[in-house]
């Protein structure tokens, strides 16, 4: 069942913003304008909609960042 399914994700494994880059919430704002085309890339290209996406850190390449407050 699970692989009947595989064809509606899709995964974003590169995803690095570079550390000089400061605005509030800057990953999430890409995403979101990613996502936003990539589901009308998705059905163009596919002829199907995209029901989930999903993008990850690996941890054996980048340690990831925690939220600073205050700057």
């Amino acid at each position: 069942m699970r692989e009947q399914r595989l064809h509606f994700v899709a995964n974003n494994a590169r995803f690095l913003i570079l550390p000089g880059a400061r605005r509030p919430n800057l990953a999430s704002q890409i995403l979101a304008l990613n996502l936003k085309r990539l589901r009308l890339d998705w059905r163009f290209f596919h002829g199907h909609p995209i029901l989930l996406a999903e993008t990850f850190v690996d941890p054996a390449r980048f340690r990831g960042a925690r939220a600073r407050r205050g700057r």
